[in-house]
C-alpha cells in the first residue's frame, strides 16, 4: 500500500511540475512589452528606418516568438496605422495596416460571406504583407465568446484560422 501511495504522489508531483514548466514557457513565449527606441536592436532599427522612411509616431514593442527576439514598431504613415515586425538581425517579418471590410477584394468578401464565420462580428480587417507571403488579408472576428484570426489570399482562398 505504501508503494502505491508513494508512486501516486511521485507521479502527481511530476505531472504538476511538467504542467508548471509548460505554462511558464507558454506565458513568456508570446508576452510582449513596450520598450524605448534605445532598446531596439540596432540592425532592426536600421532596417525599419530604411523600409519606412516616412513613419511617424513610432512606438516599439518587444517579444520572444518561437525562441526569436522580435521587435514590433507601431506607427503612422500616409494617414494609416501600421505595424511592422523585424528580428534582431534586421530581417523583416511582416507589415500590417488596418482597412475597411468594404475595401477588401471582392473574392475575399464573397468567401467570407460563405464561410462558417459569416455571422461573426468583424472586429478588425488588415492588409498583411509577410516575408513568406506577398500579400494577404487578415480578419479578426468574434463568434460567440471566441475570437479568431482568419487569413485569406487576395484571390479569396482561405489560408489559415487561429483562435485568439
Amino acid at each position: 500500500m505504501k508503494k502505491s501511495t508513494l508512486y501516486f504522489f511521485s507521479t502527481l508531483f511530476f505531472v504538476v511540475g511538467l504542467f508548471s514548466i509548460a505554462n511558464a514557457q507558454s506565458s513568456t513565449e508570446e508576452k510582449s512589452s513596450n520598450i524605448p527606441p534605445s532598446d531596439v536592436a540596432p540592425k532592426a532599427m536600421k532596417a525599419f528606418t530604411e523600409k519606412f522612411k516616412n513613419a511617424q509616431k513610432v512606438a516599439w514593442e518587444f517579444e520572444i516568438k518561437r525562441g526569436t527576439k522580435v521587435y514590433e514598431a507601431e506607427f503612422m504613415m500616409d494617414s494609416k496605422e501600421y505595424s511592422a515586425k523585424f528580428d534582431e538581425n534586421g530581417n523583416w517579418d511582416e507589415t500590417e495596416f488596418e482597412i475597411k471590410f468594404s475595401d477588401l477584394p471582392t473574392p475575399i468578401q464573397q468567401a467570407f460571406s460563405k464561410s462558417k464565420f459569416k455571422d461573426a462580428k468583424i472586429l478588425e480587417v488588415e492588409s498583411v504583407s509577410r516575408a513568406t507571403v506577398l500579400q494577404a488579408y487578415e480578419l479578426e472576428v468574434q463568434l460567440g465568446n471566441q475570437e479568431y484570426e482568419l487569413l485569406f489570399n487576395p484571390d479569396g482562398q482561405f489560408r489559415e484560422e487561429k483562435k485568439d
